[in-house]
């Protein structure tokens, strides 16, 4: 199974609170990154951040927009900026959850694609709040496949230093 491929939920909203430390999660994945085009997702949850008082976020979770700015488009690296920049208070994430593996092989029933989910009481997007961001990875870009080995490596430098860095 490809990364892309990995079972995800439909679009839901999830709201944090950012006060000052960030949003509580690092990031991996991303445009350009060094194993080509992939989804946005959370790499780690950090013990009480923003993300882990939610309950909500798990590691695996695609991060498609956050305050309605599409991510799928973004490195890692952009999106870690953007995160970073982001001011204390409220910060609206669209997301789509990594199914757990029993949901992996029964796909829910239509009628409740609008239901609250049991764990979260959240209410999936609909595709209007949704309009403009893909659910599939771009197809990686042929000049990353034609960068030197030496711009290679000095993106994975700058890659690793902020990995485990939280947003």
């Amino acid at each position: 199974m490809k990364f892309v491929d990995v079972p995800r939920g439909p679009p839901t909203t999830v709201v944090l609170k950012k006060e000052g430390t960030g949003l509580g999660f690092s990031l991996e994945g991303g445009k350009d990154s060094p194993l080509g085009d992939r989804p946005l997702t959370i790499k780690k949850i950090f013990t009480g951040g923003a993300a882990d008082k939610t309950k909500v976020l798990k590691v695996g979770d695609e991060i498609l927009a956050v305050n309605s700015a599409d991510c799928t488009r973004m490195s890692r690296i952009e999106a870690w900026n953007f995160m970073k920049k982001l001011s204390d208070g409220t910060a609206s994430l669209i997301v789509r959850q990594k199914l757990p593996q029993q949901q992996q092989q029964q796909p829910a029933a239509e009628s409740d694609a609008a239901a609250p989910t049991p764990a979260t009481g959240l209410v999936a997007a609909s595709a209007d709040t949704n309009a403009g961001v893909e659910d599939v990875a771009p197809e990686p870009k042929e000049d990353a496949e034609q960068r030197t080995e030496g711009e290679k490596l000095e993106s994975e430098d700058k890659e690793e230093k902020i990995e485990e860095e939280e947003l």
